[in-house]
């Protein structure tokens, strides 16, 4: 095996990835495309992200009136018993 090194890992990857592509079946492709995805990934061309995120919520012993609920939560949907003609 390569050294230890990004250009040595990404050697070893590649050959694998060869070595699956020339055998041809379904498993091998499998194998080949993971290679190369980790190739891209330790080169910086692919790069995978999460974001994590916390809430605070606060929870009060006291109700808000139908107003202040409205003005705090509303989403502008039309209330159902309000629209009926």
């Amino acid at each position: 095996m390569a050294g230890v090194t990004l250009a040595g890992i990404t050697q070893s990857l590649m050959r694998i990835a060869q070595d699956a592509e020339r055998d041809g079946d379904a498993a091998n492709r499998s194998v080949a495309r993971a290679a190369l995805m980790d190739v891209a990934k330790l080169n910086g061309l692919v790069v995978d992200r999460s974001e994590n995120v916390t809430l605070t919520h606060t929870i009060s012993g006291e109700l808000l009136s139908d107003e202040e609920w409205e003005r705090a939560y509303a989403t502008g949907r039309a209330d159902p018993q309000r629209s009926q003609i």
